[in-house]
């Protein structure tokens, strides 16, 4: 007979589970086991990837250790447990009248899984099991690291041989290998592990907050006595600290330049112009945010002189460049969907639909690389699990993102939390993968999930000493 409870064995295994899981987000390594159409199409089938393992493995040590009632009190309010739950319940629904059930149960899984994590790391970021200091670190160390792939595979303009992890399989010759026109030729946009570089750019933004969030949590004033006694080493101001994040930051922006990712450009410009400005309104912080924007404008003038070759032409945006012409055409697509079925066609059904239907051959799109979900995860949802799930959805975020507010007027520099939440909900005005693809989809709500906790933090202000 075992003298150690299963309960006391998954508590003390549960942190572990919980950062293995965190570090496999990257990992775009799966392995594929149905197609639900003839041929291969990225969302006609079912795949097995490696994080799911990391995932489960991680929500049933939590659910050994904690039970269901470990999630439900981290939901935060009663209005935002009913949309939650409301919201689950209309993509569950959604199943019923799918034409391809299977496929739609397997979406359905995806998110409850993913939805049960936001909640299980809302719960121990305020039991404090697990730190806001420590999920910036790895999120910055993670972001680091697939900048640096992100860069190798720009300077040699193909992959790294990195398929083990996720790589996909690239070159400025490769049939469907996200490219740039410059200087007269084709340039291989940056893809990191991820399967596309705009889902790369997205990680790369919560790397960059978290970088943001430890810098704010230097002070960088020790005489002025602003450094509490017992201050750990996320409080100490260390010369050498500061240089290892402003050029983990270098790194990140770079990546991020690669990535030649123009809304994730957009919106990590506008959310690090609004946080520093929100830091340098308050006394507290208002010298480590002026820092910070010197430091930051100095990266970026660098980043553009040095990449202008590129960035520029980039940059510009004509209504009749394909990025902009496909979008609007899958909107369309979406609004007519909704038209039609306004409780939804089923939880990842939306694409097997509309080819079924004919409904991108309507709008001339007849190669089946043109194909794609609608590249607006809200539009998208209200095809999906309809309106009504939508709703709910918007009720659920938004209900925390306001309560969020309250922890980052305790801890200001908690903004960077909050502000990985609102970029990749932005970037879903303009991308699917927050919905349609593992890597997005986890990034997501891992980013609920850190808002969430962000009302009530539990910081150690012990931590690394």
């Amino acid at each position: 007979m075992s003298l150690i409870s299963p309960s006391f064995s998954a508590n003390k295994l549960l942190p572990l589970s919980f950062w293995l899981f965190l570090f496999s987000l990257p990992l775009g390594a799966r392995k594929i086991f149905w197609n639900f159409t003839a041929g291969f199409d990225e969302y006609e089938a079912v795949f097995l990837y490696a994080s799911d393992f990391f995932l489960v493995v991680f929500l049933i040590l939590f659910a050994l250790s904690r039970g269901l009632n470990g999630l439900g009190r981290k939901i935060g309010g009663r209005a935002a447990a009913v949309a939650l739950f409301s919201f689950i319940l209309f993509s569950a629904f959604s199943v019923i009248g799918s034409g391809y059930s299977l496929l739609a149960l397997t979406a359905l899984v995806r998110l409850t899984l993913a939805v049960t994590a936001a909640l299980a790391i809302a719960a121990l970021l305020r039991e404090g099991v697990v730190k806001f200091e420590g999920i910036a670190l790895a999120l910055a160390a993670l972001a680091i690291a697939q900048s640096f792939i992100g860069f190798g595979q720009f300077l040699v303009q193909g992959g790294l041989g990195l398929k083990f992890l996720g790589e996909p399989e690239i070159g400025p010759l490769v049939g469907g290998a996200a490219k740039i026109l410059a200087g007269g030729g084709k340039l291989l946009r940056a893809y990191g592990t991820f399967p596309h570089p705009n889902v790369f750019a997205a990680f790369l933004l919560l790397g960059l907050f978290g970088l943001y969030y430890l810098w704010m949590k230097i002070f960088t004033s020790p005489k002025a006595g602003l450094v509490p006694p017992k201050a750990g080493l996320a409080e100490r101001g260390g010369i050498g600290k500061r240089l290892a994040l402003a050029a983990g930051m270098f790194a990140v922006l770079l990546g991020l330049a690669l990535s030649f990712s123009r809304a994730a450009w957009a919106v990590g410009g506008v959310l690090s112009l609004a946080m520093i400005v929100y830091w340098l309104l308050d006394a507290k912080t208002r010298t480590r945010a002026a820092r910070l924007f010197v430091l930051l404008a100095a990266i970026v003038i660098a980043l553009a002189i040095s990449l202008n070759f590129a960035v520029s032409p980039r940059a510009k945006i004509a209504s009749s460049e394909p990025a902009v012409v496909y979008r609007l055409a899958y909107n369309e697509l979406g609004a007519e969907i909704i038209k039609n079925n306004p409780f939804g066609v089923g939880i990842g059904n939306q694409v097997v639909y509309s080819v079924k239907n004919e409904l991108y051959q309507k709008l001339g799109m007849t190669k089946r690389w043109q194909w794609q979900p609608i590249h607006n995860i809200y539009i998208l949802m209200a095809a999906e699990i309809g309106i009504p799930g939508l709703a709910a959805f918007l009720i659920f975020v938004g209900k925390i993102l306001i309560d969020a507010r309250r922890g980052v007027r305790a801890e200001p520099e908690l903004a960077g939390f909050a502000a990985m939440a609102v970029a990749l909900l932005t970037l879903g005005l303009f991308d699917h993968f927050l919905w349609t693809l593992q890597p997005g989809r986890l990034m997501l709500w891992l980013a609920i999930g850190l808002a969430m906790a962000v009302n009530r933090p539990q910081i150690d202000k012990d931590f690394l000493k």
